[in-house]
Parts: C-alpha cells; structure tokens; sequence
C-alpha cells in the first residue's frame, strides 16, 4: 500500500501543469524599470514561480501555484504590492467581442 502511494505521488509530480494566468496591466510608463519593477514585487508574493512582463502589450503572465494562490487573489495581490492598475486578460476578453455576439446575446 505505501509503495502504491509513493508511485501516485510520484507520477502526480511528473505530471503536474503550472498555472498560468494572464493579466493587463495599465499604468506603465517606460519599458526598462517598470517591468522590472514589477517582476521583483509579484515574485514575493507566495506561490508565484515566474513573471514576465511584455511592456508594449501592457500584459504580465505569471506562473503560480494553485494550491498557494488562485489567480483572482493573485490579481488583488498584483494590485496590493504594486502601483499599477492589474487585471485578469480572460475577464476583459470575456467582456469584449464581437457585436455580432452581444447582438444575438452568445458571449
């Protein structure tokens, strides 16, 4: 039985998938301290593994740790520890669309 659940966990550890979350962020100014500035806050916050910021699409995408954070506290974290405006990418798209389909009511 032990030797059983050595090899489950063994085989949930190779498999297991980062969380990725994408963000927008607003409130930039220039492309060489910000985004480090940026990268250096949201790497303390607990759970985050990665950060990499794209200045000239005002966008972040971190990598994370589910069972540490989720990606909406992960946002209210951003948002804390920076001066800059954070918000989830998937919700904006989400919001957006075509007219089409806000016209026929699928978004």
């Amino acid at each position: 039985m032990k030797q059983t659940l050595i090899i489950f966990m063994f085989f949930g550890f190779l498999f297991a998938e980062d969380n990725i979350a994408k963000y927008k962020v607003k409130g930039m100014q220039c492309a060489q301290s910000c985004p480090v500035k940026f990268t250096e806050a949201i790497k303390k916050i607990d759970g985050v593994k990665t950060c990499d910021v794209n200045f000239d699409q005002n966008t972040a995408t971190v990598t994370y740790d589910q069972n540490k954070i989720d990606s909406k506290a992960l946002a209210e974290a951003i948002n804390a520890a920076t001066d800059y405006d954070v918000s989830d990418k998937k919700a904006e798209e989400k919001k957006s669309g075509s007219f089409l389909g806000r016209f026929f009511g699928s978004s």
